[in-house]
């Protein structure tokens, strides 16, 4: 009974909407991608070991059936490659969203924008109903 009443106590100090803890990942960090979630998220290795996720800028993806093509295509263009995580605000670190993930545009080993790739492919849409950022007027524009 006492560990029982030991674990509520616990569990009621935790606040419901806890914020994800703080990762302070810089522009320019090199990544292993190992796991890819869907079109647009991905999570991975950064070369100091630490695992993150990473939600890619600009895409609109889609989810589902349709998704397994998008998210086949990050695959292969990820497969075994070291690619460049790079903040929306160069020099400063990358922005984590609610979920944890470092919210970032992905440079490939070839020197490719990932998002870009995906675009022109036909792969994911651009992402027009969030947040704006400094790529999407060049990413509207593809296609």
């Amino acid at each position: 009974m006492v560990r029982l009443l030991f674990a509520a106590l616990i569990l009621i100090s935790i606040p419901a909407n806890a914020a994800p803890p703080e990762l302070n990942v810089d522009d320019g960090s090199k990544f292993k991608a190992t796991k890819v979630e869907s079109g647009h998220e991905f999570e991975g290795k950064l070369e100091d070991g630490k695992r993150v996720k990473v939600r890619i800028v600009g895409l609109d993806c889609p989810e589902g059936k349709l998704g397994k093509d998008a998210k086949a295509a990050v695959q292969k263009l990820l497969k075994g490659k070291k690619v460049t995580l790079e903040s929306t605000f160069p020099m400063f670190p990358l922005a984590q969203d609610n979920f944890g993930r470092l919210v970032a545009y992905v440079r490939l080993d070839d020197g490719r924008d990932l998002s870009a790739a995906l675009l022109e492919s036909g792969h994911c849409s651009a992402q027009t109903w969030s947040t704006p950022h400094p790529r999407q007027n060049l990413y509207a524009g593809i296609r």
